[in-house]
């Protein structure tokens, strides 16, 4: 059996973009309200203007999953924002150009698109639980419980031990 995990007391979702002095705000403003609802932020430092989306609701997360789940990216942004978790943060990086196109393309951090990326950050005393949530597991690209998710890794193991002894029997075999 699984560990239930507990439902976050807390949770602060950041979606944010910079706001270059070519590009029109409103048209900036338009994509982040398709990753998260809420009230529009103009942020300014390092002498650069930034807009940005707070909001504290947990369920603000299905905007963006029902996106991911359109796009067939749950896997990758499962993994992804298993990968980038530190603590009780984690991230995820998004093409800002696609998304002006209603396509959403996940960038590494790293990566340094010309107009910049599209920041969407997660802050819960309860990120795994938020993760489970928003992003489930997968199998064959079906959704699955996590009981589900341990009998097919024990049959996963069971297949590997067989092959690990099927390999062993054949290297020891006498001719």
């Amino acid at each position: 059996m699984s560990e239930e995990l507990d439902e976050p007391t807390y949770i602060e979702i950041v979606c944010e973009a910079r706001l270059n002095p070519t590009e029109n705000r409103e048209t900036i403003e338009e994509i982040l309200n398709s990753f998260l609802s809420g009230e529009i932020i103009l942020d300014e430092r390092f002498e650069s203007k930034y807009l940005l989306i707070r909001n504290s609701n947990w369920e603000a997360l299905e905007m963006l999953s029902d996106w991911i789940r359109h796009s067939r990216l749950l896997d990758t942004i499962r993994r992804r924002l298993l990968k980038s978790s530190i603590g009780n943060i984690t991230a995820l990086y998004f093409n800002r150009q696609a998304a002006a196109m209603g396509k959403l393309s996940l960038i590494d951090v790293d990566d340094n698109p010309p107009l910049g990326s599209i920041t969407y950050q997660i802050v819960s005393d309860g990120l795994e639980y938020l993760i489970n949530k928003f992003t489930p597991k997968t199998h064959e690209g079906k959704e699955i419980s996590d009981d589900e998710w341990e009998t097919i890794n024990r049959r996963r193991m069971i297949q590997m031990e067989k092959k690990k002894e099927s390999r062993s029997n054949f290297l020891h075999k006498e001719y």
